[in-house]
């Protein structure tokens, strides 16, 4: 298998698997929007108010070389930002919203971008309170900047003061020194550091102006650039975008618990290959019936389906199939059956009686299946007057228990009915007699004689016949057989020297299960009427194992 193949055989068996737990997904997804809806509605309605400030550059505002002291600008940002967010302003915030301040829902600080510039978000169920806090934070927070700085160079301009006053009072000291006249070579010394006292006091005292000057001027580096202004529309809860995410979430959600449900999933699917099963699969059947409704099961009647339809162009392909395998041989004893009950086995061995019998093979259907025969359902006949358990008792004759099926096209095949319920059915279908019978089934010249048989896992009566024929055909219903219980349907089979063909898939566009089906000894009621329908015409007195119809189909009345 190529790459491309592969590649398009699993996105097959994705979609295979998302299309047959679609209810799943369905599921998930529209809890996935309630949860959204719940949570809009729920959460409350806030509103979102946002005021800036910009940090600009400290030297830029220096009066003086001196004072100029480039910093790095993103640094001061963040550390700006960090200051914004100091409990120190946040409990100045509320000191001045006072009882406002309990009904702020959250704030938001961050730098826009690269730039300079700080937003300050807050958020409330109040417009107007949004819009108080938000400016309250920047007008407090350029307020303590400004403060700050002013201290800062306060603090600095009076340490200089302090300086100059020790120097003044040095000058004070030189100039008793002088006073009390010492000798020319001390006063010359004493009149130099004096003169060098002054001018140290002038720088000293200038600078300290100048810090002065700077400590009533600086705005401390930050300006409001955009005041909070008043919300006119909540930002929060947003139902659409609440109800996108959640649909989204839900889909990937249901997605994966379909897939993992799959995955783990042994029921054999549409897309099962052979090697899962262990078997060829010599044919695919397509639902026959209405599909199901969430919640409510399907009903899928019992029935040939019309010769026109693509149901019955998937048997005439099932018989096709049925026919090479049987290539060189004079006749072919094929068995059906099942894993479990309700599988569709009779309905599809009937329609592939039909099927072969529509291509010229003289074709003879044995309703082997003595606990529970639903073939006369099928033809609209009455089982329970003779067939073959009243051949394996010697009540009558194999020729008069054949019963002629007649189709639109003309053609025709016989039925074997199941007969009158017996006790022992096991016993039957394992005696000498039912080999005996088998023996004449496949001297009357039969192309093909198809077995309906019971279902393997219930009972063993399935095992009696398998020695018998030539090959046996296991129904795989899809979405309802377990691999395991077709593995070992299979084994079972292989255990008594059945020869397993292949597997054929029923319902093949969806799962479903057929109408109850009972297992046990007693009487059995008919509900098919005596009388028959148009589909049918009982033959009465004798007729020859030898007559069943040629190839060219014998004129049996319906």
């Amino acid at each position: 298998m190529t790459t491309d193949e592969s590649s398009e055989f699993d996105v097959r068996q994705v979609a295979g698997a998302l299309r047959r737990h679609m209810v799943l997904v369905v599921v998930i997804t529209l809890v996935a929007v309630v949860i959204g809806l719940a949570t809009s509605f729920l959460s409350p309605t806030l509103y979102a108010s946002t005021a800036q400030v910009r940090i600009v550059d400290p030297g830029a505002e220096a009066v003086s070389s001196a004072a100029a002291n480039r910093v790095d600008r993103e640094r001061e940002v963040q550390t700006q930002v960090l200051i914004l967010k100091s409990r120190e302003l946040q409990d100045a915030v509320a000191e001045r919203l006072g009882a406002s301040a309990s009904e702020i829902d959250g704030v938001s600080i961050s730098a826009v971008g690269n730039s300079d510039v700080i937003a300050i978000r807050v958020a409330s169920r109040s417009p107007e309170v949004a819009q108080e806090a938000a400016n309250a934070y920047a007008e407090l927070y350029v307020q303590k900047r400004r403060d700050d700085v002013a201290a800062v160079f306060s603090d600095r301009a009076e340490r200089l003061r302090a300086s100059a006053d020790e120097l003044q009072t040095r000058i004070s000291q030189v100039n008793v020194e002088l006073a009390a006249g010492p000798g020319a070579l001390e006063a010359q010394r004493l009149q130099a550091e004096r003169d060098s006292l002054i001018v140290q006091q002038a720088e000293i005292q200038r600078q300290a102006g100048d810090l002065e000057v700077q400590a009533a001027t600086r705005t401390g580096s930050v300006t409001i650039v955009q005041s909070a202004e008043l919300p006119s529309a909540p930002f929060s809860p947003t139902t659409e975008r609440n109800v996108v995410i959640w649909t989204a979430l839900g889909l990937l959600v249901g997605c994966g618990a379909a897939l993992l449900r799959d995955r783990f999933d042994d029921r054999v699917s549409a897309s099962t290959q052979p090697e899962m099963l262990g078997v060829p699969v010599i044919g695919s059947i397509p639902e026959i019936g209405s599909r199901r409704r969430l919640g409510r099961p399907r009903t899928t009647p019992r029935t040939v389906v019309d010769p026109t339809s693509p149901i019955a162009e998937a048997f005439r392909t099932l018989a096709t199939s049925v026919r090479f395998s049987a290539v060189g041989q004079d006749h072919h004893v094929l068995a059906i059956t099942s894993a479990e009950r309700g599988e569709g086995k009779s309905t599809i061995a009937a329609n592939l009686a039909v099927a072969l019998a529509d291509m010229g093979m003289k074709v003879v259907l044995v309703s082997a299946d003595l606990r529970a025969p639903v073939l006369g359902e099928i033809f609209r006949l009455d089982e329970s007057e003779r067939g073959l358990t009243s051949v394996l008792l010697g009540d009558a004759p194999l020729a008069e228990c054949f019963r002629p099926i007649t189709l639109r096209t003309g053609r025709s095949f016989y039925l074997l009915p199941a007969g009158p319920m017996p006790g022992n059915p096991h016993e039957l279908l394992s005696s000498s007699r039912m080999a005996e019978l088998m023996a004449s089934l496949t001297a009357t010249g039969a192309d093909f004689i198809l077995i309906d048989c019971p279902p393997v896992l219930p009972v063993g009566d399935t095992l009696a016949l398998a020695h018998l024929t030539d090959g046996m055909a296991v129904i795989a219903t899809v979405g309802s057989t377990r691999r395991g219980a077709f593995e070992q349907t299979v084994d079972r089979l292989q255990t008594v020297n059945g020869k397993v063909v292949g597997a054929i898939l029923n319902r093949t566009e969806g799962a479903s299960r057929y109408g109850e089906y009972g297992y046990g000894y007693g009487t059995r009621t008919s509900t098919v009427p005596r009388h028959q329908s148009r589909h049918v015409h009982d033959v009465s007195g004798s007729t020859r194992v030898g007559d069943v119809p040629a190839r060219d189909g014998s004129p049996v009345s319906t």
